[in-house]
């Protein structure tokens, strides 16, 4: 079952693969220099617009953040605006974001992070249907 400190972990591993460090990230952000790593060792809770923006600085979809343990052996793919993506992958994106959902419903912090990912598989469902349509078209 997906944990708090799963994600939280996830997060460090990432910014560690990102050459980036909890200090500097803090700074840009404009917090206190231990501002993220308060964060990721559980002292304090990360608001939704310091996980967007972190997000943003590292240059990854926020959805990476929960990225632990449930899909450790997926492919993470990232896709441009243009690219058609299977029913199948936009099945599996849906299936995941229920998923998550299920396993942080009891998390307030994350209620909203869960909403504008399901907000963000809509946009891309939408886009998706149009490209189809207008390459049919074509």
């Amino acid at each position: 079952m997906l944990q708090v400190s799963d994600i939280l972990k996830n997060i460090s591993v990432i910014i560690k693969k990102s050459g980036e460090n909890k200090v500097d990230l803090s700074i840009k952000y404009g917090k206190s220099r231990s501002y993220f790593s308060e964060i990721l060792n559980g002292k304090m809770k990360f608001s939704l617009e310091a996980l967007i923006w972190l997000a943003n600085e590292l240059d990854i979809e926020i959805s990476e953040f929960f990225n632990t343990g449930y899909f450790v052996n997926e492919p993470k793919e990232k896709y441009d605006k243009g690219d058609i993506i299977s029913n199948e992958k936009l099945k599996t994106l849906r299936e995941r974001s229920i998923k998550i959902t299920k396993l942080i419903k009891e998390n307030n912090m994350l209620k909203e992070t869960i909403s504008s990912l399901n907000a963000h598989i809509k946009k891309l469902t939408e886009e998706n249907d149009k490209l189809r349509k207008d390459n049919s078209s074509q």
